[in-house]
């Protein structure tokens, strides 16, 4: 079964269907050979690339040293911050604080965990949200001070992170 390539304005399609004589459309055309062959080697290839039978080269950006230490910053801020979460969930530290809170109302309700285990997630959670600040600002000092978007990824790479879990 022979196979047809045609264009439109907007896509490009193959199918077994012959585009019929009377077909009056003038936005479908059948591809060229050299269409086929392209659009063949080049599935992925936008309208234009296929009529033109050339790729388009993406234009690559490379931001600034300023744009990308906000950027690598921004990052650092949410790994930190999911650092801290991953080691103590959010619901560990609000069942604790919940706990906490009916016990000393002196609450006749029944709490999750008692005193001594809620203080212990509480003292942790502390423990953790300090270290993860702390590394926080040692990479945040050294991606400040970089000079050159390397030295912000080797800043950014030193983080310590991976040591608290």
């Amino acid at each position: 079964m022979e196979t047809y390539y045609y264009l439109t304005t907007k896509s490009a399609f193959s199918t077994t269907v012959p585009k019929p004589d009377y077909f009056v459309a003038d936005d479908i055309v059948e591809m060229t050979e050299e269409q086929r062959e392209f659009y063949i080697a080049n599935p992925t290839a936008s309208v234009d690339e296929i009529r033109e039978c050339k790729l388009v080269e993406m234009m690559s950006y490379t931001p600034s040293l300023e744009e990308y230490k906000n950027m690598m910053l921004e990052e650092l801020n949410t790994l930190s911050i999911l650092t801290s979460v991953k080691l103590i969930p959010e619901h560990r530290r609000a069942n604790a604080i919940m706990t906490l809170s009916l016990l000393n109302l002196n609450s006749q309700h029944n709490t999750i965990y008692n005193r001594t285990f809620a203080e212990e997630i509480l003292n942790e959670a502390n423990r953790i949200d300090s270290l993860c600040r702390e590394e926080y600002y040692r990479v945040n000092e050294l991606i400040e001070n970089a000079v050159t978007n390397e030295e912000v990824d080797k800043a950014f790479n030193s983080n310590q992170y991976n040591t608290f879990i």
